[in-house]
């Protein structure tokens, strides 16, 4: 499966910025792992997708280096334990957000773009891996990655 084109088709999007939003989401997913305390399932999905670290670069190209800022990580360090897990993956949620805000893209997107990415991972990443992966997309597309949803009320938040 050709991801990037399967992005740019579905968003209506330029190559740029699908690959923006491939390492976007990936990288999304990736940095909730490490927070998670799951840094060998974040090695993995690295592996898995040797051409995430090209996509994330042509993120930051794309916007600066701007968008989003560690809020996941902010908020899931505050309180620690499963309400700090869970307030980590609604402030990685604004990151992602606000990064593809940054590249011109709306919510709705990510409701567009998590079906594709975790049909991409099928094919690359073990079952189990692909466990720890699909409700961490699925929240940043707005609960259920196959349905999409645009991250509820958090995507009225971001415009």
């Amino acid at each position: 499966m050709d991801l990037i084109a399967q992005l740019a088709g579905a968003a209506g999007i330029d190559a740029d910025k699908a690959q923006a939003l491939a390492g976007t989401v990936l990288g999304g997913a990736k940095t909730q792992l490490e927070q998670a305390g799951d840094p060998t399932a974040a090695a993995s999905l690295q592996s898995a997708v040797p051409e995430m670290g090209g996509w994330l670069e042509k993120a930051q190209a794309l916007t600066g280096g701007g968008g989003g800022g560690g809020l996941g990580g902010m908020l899931g360090g505050m309180l620690g334990g499963s309400a700090g897990g869970a307030l980590g993956a609604i402030g990685g949620a604004a990151d992602v957000l606000g990064k593809l805000q940054a590249l011109g893209l709306d919510a709705s997107v990510l409701a567009k773009a998590a079906p594709l990415v975790l049909q991409f991972l099928e094919g690359r990443v073990d079952p189990a891996l692909l466990a720890k992966v699909k409700p961490l997309v699925g929240a940043l597309a707005g609960g259920d990655a196959g349905k999409g949803g645009g991250l509820g009320g958090l995507g009225g938040l971001f415009g």
